[in-house]
């Protein structure tokens, strides 16, 4: 039997350990007015730590105090993060009894504000032209990564791979991963894994 020719591999938590970390020095702002401090604290009212997410984490993180995220304002409702288009919003009162609405979104990079772009589909809206007469079971045995990808892309992708005849082994360490490792010819999961995984 032939040994295993492709990898896949999840890299949000396998790869990055959930550590991630925050760069303030690449913030961009399009707004007047506001600045990198401003908008990493706007990120953090957005955030919840208790749901156990590395980019909340992230970005609470960033704060002296995570109360701060939390301070002079009255919640008036917040949209819990939501795996179909990547994206968590909150209302708010804020100290001047203005009433604010902030969305968060995580895709190709977080972005935050109340006009977000979408997420990008399995093989991405902006194709490189010199690839686009590839079909699309061409296009997943050369490609170096996706982005914005659900758990039926990762099985759909290991699904086409093999149907190609490769051997293909599958990361991961949550449930979105589950259904990809389950398929895969290997699947490998880390030390502090799931359970489903």
């Amino acid at each position: 039997m032939a040994g295993m020719d492709v990898l896949c591999s999840d890299k949000t938590g396998t790869l990055t350990l959930n550590r991630l970390s925050v760069d303030k020095s690449i913030i961009e702002v399009f707004s007047r007015g506001v600045d990198g401090e401003a908008v990493v604290l706007m990120a953090a009212r957005a955030s919840r730590v208790e749901n156990q997410d590395a980019i909340d984490a992230a970005i609470v993180g960033t704060l002296a105090d995570p109360k701060e995220a939390g301070a002079g304002i009255q919640e008036v409702h917040f949209l819990p993060f939501n795996p179909t288009d990547k994206r968590t919003a909150l209302t708010y009162i804020d100290s001047e009894g203005d009433q604010l609405a902030i969305a968060k979104e995580t895709g190709r990079r977080l972005g935050m504000g109340t006009n977000m772009y979408p997420s990008y589909s399995l093989l991405g809206q902006r194709k490189d032209e010199s690839i686009s007469a590839l079909l699309v079971d061409e296009l997943i045995e050369k490609a170096d990564g996706f982005a914005g990808v659900f758990p039926e892309h990762k099985y759909e992708i290991v699904k086409r791979l093999q149907a190609r005849k490769h051997i293909c082994g599958m990361t991961g360490d949550g449930v979105n991963d589950a259904p990809a490792l389950k398929k895969a010819d290997i699947g490998i999961v880390i030390l502090d894994a799931i359970d489903v995984s």
